[in-house]
């Protein structure tokens, strides 16, 4: 019976602090600019497909939408050097340049280029446009497939690590592989926080299970989801772009020569998770999704064989 309640309430606490999390004013500024920059990708995919299917004036209604959000955004005095602000201001100005080249103009596309004149005084000086599109060269993408291939096939849940300290200029470089992951209309609400073995005693519940290779653990990782960055309607997306993350992160570490090892724990807000997020200084609106165990390679260690199903147990094709 015991076990019942304690489901039941780490169902409704995680589903409270959901609703905290996407309702609370404390919480304004990561919502605003979540919907800032997810309107504002919805621009740069608009001006991404094929020049002659592009519908002239497209996505006027979002476009509006988000200019008064940025309005809303710039009253409450705000950061206005924000990466999703110029991500916003880049992706305007391309969609204006986008029709100007084209000769195109209406009522809407003026209140567009006037609103955009608004936003220009509100920047800091010199400040860069980080939206729009770039072209990129296929020719660029000539990659040995080979290479390629034996780096996914040896990549392995490492828990057998030597004595060497990871650097954090090593850790610095994975982090910026892996945000090259997907992520739900660009809104990067992925998080990382890089724990020394010094303060591993913070996760002594954690790791009391994980088959006592604790004490080889040089760092530890702690992967985390902004809920405040979805609206109701998207509730655990935040869930999904973290996790993808944590796979590119896997990957990036291993090209780093740092081992990891996935160190599961539930997915739902619970006392345990609270006490974690609050001793390494995690936001109130941040929900761990993984940890990993990392450490420096050996030049030989063992690791399970991990067999993988067949290929067509995974892969269906339909045609």
């Amino acid at each position: 019976m015991q076990k019942v309640l304690k489901v039941i309430a780490n169902k409704f606490g995680h589903l409270l602090w959901t609703v905290k999390v996407q309702l609370s004013v404390k919480f304004e500024q990561e919502r605003l600019l979540s919907i800032i920059i997810t309107k504002a990708h919805g621009i740069e995919k608009g001006l991404s497909i094929r020049d002659d299917i592009i519908r002239l004036g497209f996505g006027y209604p979002s476009i509006s939408s988000m200019l008064a959000q940025i309005r809303k955004y710039q009253s409450k005095g705000y950061n206005m050097d924000a990466t999703g602000i110029l991500m916003a201001s880049g992706a305007v100005a391309a969609y204006l340049a986008f029709h100007k080249n084209r000769n195109f103009s209406n009522d809407n596309i003026n209140h567009i280029a006037a609103e955009y004149e608004w936003l220009k005084k509100h920047l800091p000086e010199n400040s860069a446009a980080l939206g729009g599109t770039i072209e990129v060269e296929k020719s660029d993408m000539n990659f040995d497939f080979d290479v390629i291939r034996n780096f996914f096939m040896t990549r392995h849940s490492v828990r057998d690590f030597s004595s060497e300290n990871i650097s954090d200029e090593h850790l610095r470089e994975a982090v910026n592989l892996a945000m090259r992951a997907p992520s739900a209309c660009n809104r990067q609400a992925s998080r990382v926080y890089i724990v020394d073995k010094s303060k591993c005693e913070i996760f002594k519940d954690y790791l009391k299970n994980v088959g006592g290779f604790q004490e080889d653990i040089n760092k530890i990782m702690v992967v985390t989801g902004k809920a405040s960055s979805y609206r109701r309607g998207e509730r655990y997306q935040y869930i999904v772009s973290a996790s993808m993350f944590a796979g590119y992160l896997t990957l990036a570490l291993h090209a780093m020569g740092i081992g990891c090892c996935i160190i599961q724990s539930p997915v739902v807000y619970y006392r345990q998770t609270a006490k974690v997020a609050k001793a390494i200084g995690i936001p109130e609106d941040e929900q761990i999704i993984c940890m990993g165990g990392l450490g420096m390679l050996k030049s030989s260690f063992r690791v399970p064989m991990s067999t993988r199903f067949k290929l067509e147990e995974v892969m269906r094709l339909v045609h």
